[in-house]
């Protein structure tokens, strides 16, 4: 899920560039706008979860351990896009 959104982000951001909407010259803080993306939507969606559970009598979450892993797993996947998209953009110079 991190790794989708990470590369919606990203994708969101190009589009906008080409636009001259936004422009984000650094890769840094285009790295920190893509993972803070991530995190909130990992953070919305536990949200969702837990809202879903209070209101609806369900067991979306399974306890503390299961949010972790979740928003560990988002960001994680966050995070190998961003590495992976550097990797590939240091490869095309």
């Amino acid at each position: 899920g991190g790794f989708s959104i990470a590369y919606g982000t990203m994708h969101a951001l190009r589009l906008l560039e080409k636009k001259n909407t936004v422009v984000i010259k650094s890769a840094l803080v285009k790295i920190f706008v893509v993972l803070a993306t991530v995190a909130l939507a990992a953070v919305m969606w536990e949200f969702y979860e837990f809202l879903h559970d209070y209101f609806f009598r369900t067991s979306y979450q399974g306890g503390i351990r299961d949010i972790m892993k979740d928003l560990f797993m988002g960001l994680s996947g966050g995070l190998l896009f961003c590495v992976l998209a550097v990797r590939k953009r240091g490869a095309r110079k």
